[in-house]
């Protein structure tokens, strides 16, 4: 059996979940923690302006999120990421759960 992948929320995720209703909060939280690696490995990439996030789909809702291994070796020449390290690289970034009609507008503005 695989190890759980270790979730690390932003600051903003974590207030964007407070504000989500029980039904949907606790949707959100379990499929965050049965997230397998070979679930991340065969989600795609989003394009354009986002292309550094993957996103999983939760209902009417969206979770933008980067995997620490493969961003680590895709884009570590030009993406100066202070979170990952070459140590811990097993693990899951969440940077924006929100409704799908303005998760991807918020996250460019953002991000």
């Amino acid at each position: 059996m695989v190890a759980p992948l270790q979730i690390i929320l932003q600051v903003n995720c974590q207030k964007q979940l407070k504000k989500i209703q029980n039904p949907d909060k606790g949707r959100i939280k379990s499929k965050l923690q049965e997230i397998e690696i070979n679930i991340i490995i065969n989600t795609p990439y989003l394009k354009g302006d986002l292309c550094y996030f993957k996103r999983l789909r939760i209902g009417e809702y969206r979770v933008l999120f980067a995997y620490c291994r493969e961003c680590y070796e895709t884009y570590r020449s030009f993406l100066k990421c202070d979170i990952c390290s070459d140590n811990d690289l097993d693990r899951i970034i969440v940077f924006s759960i929100d409704k799908r009609k303005v998760v991807y507008k918020k996250a460019k503005r953002k991000y």
